[in-house]
């Protein structure tokens, strides 16, 4: 796919929705960033490994949680770890 960005007064790339949406992209997502040869700019996103994940649905008071609760905290958790 071949497009091209905007460098904003701040020095801010804007990438192309189409580019985002296809890399899965959002705000507050992590890219690594290698100048290579000849000047070429090489962006890779950073994916977050599931075991980031590992004990974040646990309550505090250690009872059995519905399907709605584990779907709240699940959401709390990726929200939250976008954030970090």
């Amino acid at each position: 796919m071949n497009t091209k960005g905007v460098l904003s007064p701040k020095g801010q790339l804007i990438i192309p929705k189409p580019l985002r949406s296809k890399l899965g992209l959002h705000s507050g997502s992590e890219i690594a960033i290698e100048l290579k040869r000849n000047n070429i700019i090489e962006l890779r996103p950073l994916r977050k490994g599931i075991n980031r994940f590992f004990g974040l649905g646990k309550n505090e008071f250690n009872k059995r949680m519905s399907i709605e609760e584990m779907d709240m905290a699940i959401s709390k958790a990726v929200i939250d770890n976008d954030r970090s």
